[in-house]
């Protein structure tokens, strides 16, 4: 019964305001406050701009409850990393000044997990799977899985061979969830796992 009530399709510009709620929703606090509305939905913006990246989201009653992106993503990174760099430097102050060290090592993983990856070296033959969110109130209903795999389904992906997909370590849920969805761990770099799934040829 549950998974009729959802719909799967393609996500627009008139969605932004709705897919950066449920992602800053999903966000832990302390990097709420790092990152914030604004940027995200500078980086939303970017991303929409993009042709090249596929944007699904799932529905229930028409209401966008989750969404997932697919391609690259370094030269938006790039952008919005130089366009804020003061407020990342100052974020960072203003938690060593206050010795929450606990969100400075989250803060400083994230960090390096994101600059890392503008250096990853890109296949032409693979595409990445970007992000994918599910609004807090729906899950543990395979909602992620449903949508993952609905949108494989897409004629974009008809040009790769392979799906990638990178997370920290120390995300051991994001890990299940990847594994759960057929993708298999094939590195480990500085704290950062690297899974792939393999497309049907």
């Amino acid at each position: 019964m549950a998974n009729k009530e959802y719909i799967i399709k393609d996500l627009s510009l008139e969605h932004i305001d709705r897919i950066s709620e449920i992602w800053l929703n999903d966000l832990p606090c302390n990097f709420k406050s790092i990152i914030g509305n604004k940027i995200i939905k500078s980086y939303l913006a970017k991303i929409f701009e993009s042709t090249i990246i596929l944007k699904k989201g799932i529905f229930k009653n028409n209401w966008l409850i989750g969404f997932v992106f697919f391609g690259e993503d370094e030269i938006i990174i790039k952008e919005l990393f130089i366009d804020n760099f003061f407020l990342i430097i100052k974020s960072f102050f203003k938690y060593m000044i206050l010795f929450k060290f606990k969100y400075l090592v989250f803060y400083f993983n994230v960090s390096i997990f994101l600059t890392l990856n503008l250096f990853n070296k890109k296949n032409s033959m693979s595409t990445e799977l970007l992000i994918i969110v599910i609004d807090k109130e729906f899950h543990r209903k395979n909602l992620g899985s449903k949508l993952i795999n609905t949108s494989l389904e897409d004629n974009y992906f008809k040009n790769f061979k392979e799906i990638k997909v990178i997370t920290l370590k120390k995300d051991i849920k994001n890990i299940n969830f990847y594994e759960k969805n057929n993708f298999k761990q094939f590195k480990e770099v500085y704290g950062r796992i690297f899974l792939k799934y393999d497309l049907p040829r």
